[in-house]
Formats: structure tokens, C-alpha cells, sequence
């Protein structure tokens, strides 16, 4: 999808975030949600594709040129 959005022009609505290699934004959440949910995932709304961020341990970023993005936190557990 992020890749595409480069590709396809809809970089206006999400891309990858400016700072953070790992993460992503959505600025517009309305276009996102119509326009682009639909093509890569089965659900539909943007409140769904945000609940599903949470459980595979995405993050909000609270500060910088990303914030308002969700990036993926890796941690290793042995």
C-alpha cells in the first residue's frame, strides 16, 4: 500500500513518515478509508484498520515531523 501510494500518486492521503524508517501517516482519514481501505484490506472503516494497528503492537508517535503517524515497535523477547 505505501509502496503504491508512491507509485500511484495518493501520497497526499498516506505515505511512509519523514523521520521514522518504520513508520507511516494518514493525512487524510476520510479519502483513506474509502479510497484505499478498501483496495488492500477487507475491512472498511478507518476506526477498524486503527484497532487492528493496536494488535500487532503499532504506535502513535506524540512528537516531531511524524506525529499523528504509527509506527512498528520490533522488540525481541528470548
Amino acid at each position: 500500500m505505501l509502496h503504491d501510494a508512491r507509485v500511484q500518486g495518493f501520497q497526499h492521503i498516506v505515505s511512509w513518515g519523514k523521520d521514522s524508517p518504520n513508520a507511516f501517516k494518514v493525512y487524510r482519514k476520510r479519502d483513506f478509508e474509502y479510497k484505499i481501505l478498501p483496495l488492500y484490506f477487507k475491512m472498511t472503516k478507518y476506526k477498524s484498520f486503527t484497532r487492528q494497528l493496536h494488535n500487532y503492537d503499532f504506535q502513535w508517535i506524540r512528537q516531531g515531523n511524524d506525529k499523528g503517524g504509527c509506527k512498528y515497535i520490533f522488540v525481541l523477547t528470548l
